[in-house]
C-alpha cells in the first residue's frame, strides 16, 4: 500500500511542478475531431481544451488504456499499430518523438505508469506548414498484448525544438488517467496540476491471438538505444 506523504512533501512537489512549467492556459476548442483508422481505438479521442504554455520540451505524456473494459471486437489480444496525440503546432515544429507501451502499476488507489514493455522507432515531426491542431500518429509494431490488463501509452519528446506546442485534452476529468514526466517523476495532470480534462491520446490497434508475457525494461535502458 502506498504511504501517504506528509503535507510539506506534497507542497514541495506542487512547487516543483510550478517551477518546471508555466501555468497552463486552457482555451476551448471546437470544430475538429480525432479519427481512428484501425479496428480498435483505446484511450481518449475527445477534444475540448487546448493547454497553451504548458509544454516544456523534452518530456513524456502518458495515457491509461483499459482494453479489458473499453469496447472492441478483439477476444484474446491486441497489437498497437499507432499511438496518437492531438497537438497544437506551428511551422517551427521540428520534433523527435517515440511511443512506448508501459505496464500499469496499482498503488492501492490509482493506476500509475510502470515499466516499458515495447517502444516505437523515432518519428519526426517537421511537416507542419501553418499553426493548427493536428493528429500526430506514431507508427508502432508492438507485440501482441493481453486484453486482461490495463496499460499506459506514451508520447516521448526526445529531441528537437518548437516555438509553440499546445497540449489537447477532452472528456471527463478523471484522475489516474493522464500523466506528465519532465524529469522529476510522474505528475497526474488532473489531480496534481489541475487540467480540466484528460489527454487526447489513444492507441489504434488490431486483434491478435498469442499475447506475450511481460518483458519490462526501464526507461533508462530504452533511452540508451537512441543515443
Amino acid at each position: 500500500m502506498r504511504i501517504l506523504l506528509p503535507v510539506i512533501a506534497i507542497l514541495l512537489a506542487a512547487a516543483a511542478a510550478t517551477a518546471a512549467h508555466e501555468d497552463p492556459q486552457p482555451r476551448p476548442l471546437d470544430g475538429f475531431e480525432a479519427e481512428a483508422r484501425f479496428i480498435c481505438a483505446y484511450g481518449n479521442q475527445t477534444t475540448a481544451t487546448a493547454y497553451e504554455g504548458w509544454w516544456g520540451g523534452d518530456e513524456t505524456y502518458a495515457r491509461l488504456i483499459s482494453p479489458q473494459i473499453e469496447p472492441c471486437e478483439c477476444d484474446i489480444g491486441f497489437t498497437i499499430r499507432s499511438v496518437n496525440m492531438m497537438l497544437g503546432l506551428d511551422a517551427s515544429a521540428d520534433l523527435r518523438v517515440v511511443s512506448r507501451l508501459l505496464e500499469a502499476d496499482w498503488n492501492g488507489s490509482c493506476w500509475q505508469p510502470g515499466a516499458t514493455l515495447a517502444f516505437s522507432p523515432v518519428h519526426i515531426i517537421d511537416y507542419i506548414a501553418l499553426f493548427g491542431y493536428y493528429q500526430i500518429s506514431i507508427p508502432c509494431d508492438f507485440p501482441c498484448a493481453s486484453l486482461d490488463e490495463p496499460y499506459f501509452i506514451t508520447v516521448d519528446f526526445i529531441g528537437g525544438t518548437a516555438d509553440r506546442v499546445n497540449i489537447v485534452g477532452g472528456g471527463a476529468a478523471e484522475p489516474c488517467t493522464s500523466y506528465n514526466d519532465w524529469g522529476g517523476g510522474w505528475f497526474d495532470l488532473i489531480s496534481d496540476i489541475g487540467f480540466f480534462d484528460e489527454l487526447t491520446m489513444w492507441a489504434e490497434s488490431e486483434c491478435c491471438y498469442e499475447p506475450i508475457g511481460t518483458d519490462a525494461s526501464s526507461w533508462g535502458e530504452v533511452k540508451s538505444l537512441y543515443r
